[in-house]
C-alpha cells in the first residue's frame, strides 16, 4: 500500500487515502544531464547476472543500458534509513544515483542523491563540489499500461534513427581552399568588409575571369568555388541579382554558395527555392555557421507566403535579408516612399506598406520576431540532435512543484513493497 493525496471515487476511507498500488510496468525519466539515464525504462523478468544485487524490481532502459533497480542493501545503510532503495545503475554497473526505497514509485529532483559505489562496494553516500543537481532525474513518470511503454520505446528508438540519420555527414572538402582564395583576391576582402560591393564585384569578377583558363586544368576547384560565392555575395548586396544568380549557380558544390543562393531566394521572395537550397546546405554541412537561423527564417517567409501571399518587407524595400546597417534601412526607405508618395503620383496603399514595413526592420525584437516564426518546431524539424526524447514535454519546469508533492510518498509500511510483490535477486532468479 502507498499513500495517494487524493481520494479516489467512491472512497470509504476519511482522511488519509491508500490505495493498492500494483509495480509500474515502466517509468520515464528525464531532465538530467547525463544523457544516457533519461529515456524509457521497462520492467524486466529477467536481468543479467553480472548486476549482482538482491532486487524487488527491475527496470532497463531501452536504449542506453541503464537500469533502475529496487535493492535492498547489502554492506551499506540505505539511502533514507530504509530496508530497500532504489537506485540508478549505469552502464559500468556502477550506482550513480539514489532514492530511499518502500515504494513503488520512486520521486523526481532532489529525492534522488549522487553515490559512488560499484555493485559490491559499501561505500557510503558520497557528495563533493562535482555532485550537480542538474545530473538528478527531474521526471520521473509512472506508467502502468506495458502497451504504452512499448509505444513509448518505439518512438524513443524512432527519435535516436532521425538523429543517427541526420549526423551522416558526407566526406570533408580537403582543408586550404579558404586560405589560397585569400592569397587570389586582392582588395576584394576590404572592399567587403567597408561596403563597397560594386568594387568588391568587380574586382572579383576580375580575378575570376583572368584564372578560368587555369582552374579548369588544376586541382584549386575549391578556391575557385570560394572565390566565386564571394563574387556572388557582393553582387547580391549591390542588389545585382541577375548576376548574383549567374555567378552562384557556377559555386553551386560548395556549401555556402547554396546559403548565399538561398539568401538570395530570400532576398527575392521566394521562400521555397531558399528552403531548398538551406536544406542542401544542411545535408552537406551541418556545422554551417547561422544555418539554422537561416533555415527557420525561411520556414517562415514559406508559412506567411502561402497564408496571404503578401511581399515580404525585405523585398518591398529592396533589402538584403541579412542586412545590418541601420543607414541601409534609411537611404532604401527614403528613396521608396518618396516615389510611392500619394502627392508625387504614388499609390497611398504601396506607401502605407513601405512605412509599416521599415517599423518593423527598424525594431530589432520585432525584426526577430518576424524572422524566427515558429522556431522551436523547425529547429526540431532539421537539427533533432539538439533535443532530447520528451513525450511528456520540458521536465524542468516540474521540478519545483515535484519537490513539494505528496504523491510520491514513501509506504505505510516501511521497508515492504507493494503487497503481492514478487521478489528476485537480480541474477535471473525469482522468490514468490
Amino acid at each position: 500500500m502507498v499513500p495517494f493525496t487524493a481520494r479516489p471515487e467512491g472512497s470509504r476511507r476519511q482522511g488519509v487515502t491508500y490505495v493498492r498500488s500494483k509495480p509500474a510496468a515502466g517509468f520515464f525519466i528525464g531532465g538530467s544531464s547525463v544523457s544516457g539515464l533519461n529515456g524509457v525504462y521497462a520492467r524486466s523478468q529477467h536481468v543479467p547476472r553480472w548486476l549482482a544485487r538482491e532486487c524487488e524490481l527491475a527496470y532497463e532502459n531501452v536504449l542506453s543500458g541503464w537500469w533502475l533497480l529496487l535493492v535492498r542493501p547489502r554492506g551499506y545503510r540505505a539511502v533514507g534509513g530504509e530496508t530497500t532503495e532504489w537506485v540508478l545503475v549505469d552502464g559500468s554497473n556502477r550506482d550513480r544515483f539514489a532514492h530511499a526505497g518502500a515504494t513503488v514509485i520512486p520521486g523526481s529532483g532532489p529525492r534522488w542523491q549522487h553515490v559512488r559505489r560499484g555493485s559490491s562496494s559499501s561505500s557510503s553516500l558520497a557528495t563533493g563540489a562535482e555532485d550537480r543537481e542538474d545530473e538528478l532525474p527531474a521526471q520521473v513518470v509512472f506508467l502502468g499500461d506495458s502497451n504504452r511503454v512499448a509505444e513509448l520505446a518505439r518512438e524513443a528508438r524512432a527519435h535516436e534513427r532521425k538523429v543517427e540519420s541526420t549526423m551522416l555527414r558526407l566526406p570533408e572538402a580537403p582543408a586550404g581552399f579558404e586560405e589560397e582564395a585569400d592569397g587570389l583576391a586582392g582588395n576584394s576582402t576590404r572592399q567587403l568588409e567597408t561596403g563597397d560591393y560594386d568594387a568588391c564585384a568587380a574586382t572579383l569578377a576580375a580575378v575570376t575571369s583572368r584564372l578560368e583558363v587555369w582552374w579548369r586544368s588544376s586541382a584549386s576547384q575549391g578556391a575557385r568555388r570560394v572565390l566565386l560565392t564571394r563574387r556572388g555575395r557582393c553582387e547580391r548586396r549591390a542588389r545585382r541579382l541577375v548576376d548574383a544568380r549567374a555567378t552562384l549557380d557556377k559555386a553551386i558544390a560548395h556549401p555556402p554558395a547554396l546559403v548565399e543562393r538561398g539568401l538570395l531566394f530570400l532576398d527575392l521572395d521566394e521562400a521555397s527555392r531558399a528552403l531548398g537550397d538551406f536544406e542542401a546546405a544542411l545535408a552537406l554541412d551541418r556545422s554551417l555557421p547561422g544555418l539554422d537561423d537561416l533555415l527557420v527564417a525561411a520556414r517562415a517567409a514559406q508559412r506567411r507566403e502561402k497564408k496571404n501571399g503578401r511581399p515580404n518587407p525585405y523585398a518591398l524595400l529592396d533589402l538584403p535579408v541579412d542586412f545590418d546597417d541601420p543607414e541601409l534601412l534609411k537611404r532604401h526607405f527614403r528613396a521608396k516612399s518618396m516615389s510611392a508618395h500619394p502627392d508625387r503620383g504614388g499609390s497611398s496603399e504601396l506607401f502605407h506598406a513601405l512605412s509599416r514595413a521599415h517599423d518593423l526592420l527598424v525594431d530589432p525584437a520585432a525584426r526577430r520576431a518576424y524572422d524566427r516564426g515558429d522556431a522551436e518546431d523547425v529547429l526540431r524539424h532539421y537539427f533533432p540532435e539538439r533535443f532530447p526524447f520528451e513525450p511528456f514535454g520540458d521536465a524542468h519546469p516540474r521540478l519545483e512543484t515535484r519537490r513539494h508533492s505528496s504523491y510520491l510518498s514513501t509506504s505505510s509500511r516501511p521497508g515492504a513493497a507493494a503487497e503481492g510483490l514478487a521478489s528476485s535477486s537480480c541474477r535471473g532468479d525469482t522468490e514468490t
